[in-house]
């Protein structure tokens, strides 16, 4: 028995399942082989105390970037400086490694701060600051305002810049130095109005400043008494 010829349609179907049957053994062996080939090199990353480096120990995929931070700690000013395979790059705060091929390292080291901060206040006429002195990197001081008598605060200032008339100003986690200053403002004058009814006179009718004294003489006309 003779067998039964395949149609032209249904050979066109059977070309092109072969065909995709052997592109996709194609693709998936490509795939299998471009896994096995992806390589990834550790950088490897140390900080000194004080400081850290980001992000830690990266596996990079070969020929791409990556890039570091480096951060000191509060209390800790500066970078003192960046060795990468070994090599300085300065006091940097950050660093990128581009088009990777190789495994390297990055370390930071840090320098500490001075250890103290001075925090300068000043006061106008008419009223003080107390307070004054250093204080230690990370530490907070208080600083109280008072007005003379006869006086109002008028502003504070604060490395400069206006925090209102306030009384009381605390410097917090201090990292560096800071200034504060305050002015004030007289009270006063105050006016005093005297009024005399008919049959006498007051005299000294007129303003007095805060603190100061006047006198008012207050007088009968004949044939009058005080009442």
């Amino acid at each position: 028995m003779l067998p039964v010829p395949y149609s032209n349609e249904a050979m066109k179907w059977l070309a092109r399942g072969c065909f995709l049957a052997l592109l996709a053994s194609f693709l998936l062996f490509s795939s299998a082989r471009l896994a096995a080939s992806a390589t990834y090199y550790t950088i490897t990353t140390t900080a000194g105390a004080n400081g850290s480096i980001s992000p830690t120990n990266p596996s990079v995929l070969r020929g791409n970037d990556q890039t570091f931070a480096i951060t000191p700690d509060s209390c800790y000013y500066s970078v003192s400086s960046v060795l990468v395979d070994g090599s300085s790059v300065g006091a940097v705060t950050s660093y990128t490694f581009s088009n990777v091929r190789a495994a390297h390292t990055i370390s930071a080291s840090f320098t500490a701060s001075a250890g103290t901060f001075t925090l300068t206040s000043s006061a106008g006429a008419g009223g003080t600051i107390t307070a004054s002195g250093s204080v230690s990197c990370g530490g907070s001081k208080t600083f109280t305002i008072t007005p003379n008598s006869c006086y109002s605060i008028s502003s504070v200032l604060v490395d400069g810049v206006s925090v209102g008339a306030v009384t009381s100003y605390t410097f917090s986690n201090v990292t560096a130095a800071h200034t504060i200053s305050a002015s004030f403002t007289a009270a006063g004058p105050y006016t005093i109005t005297a009024s005399a009814g008919s049959g006498g006179t007051i005299t000294a009718t007129g303003s007095v400043s805060c603190g100061g004294s006047k006198t008012f003489t207050i007088t009968p006309n004949s044939c009058y008494s005080i009442s």
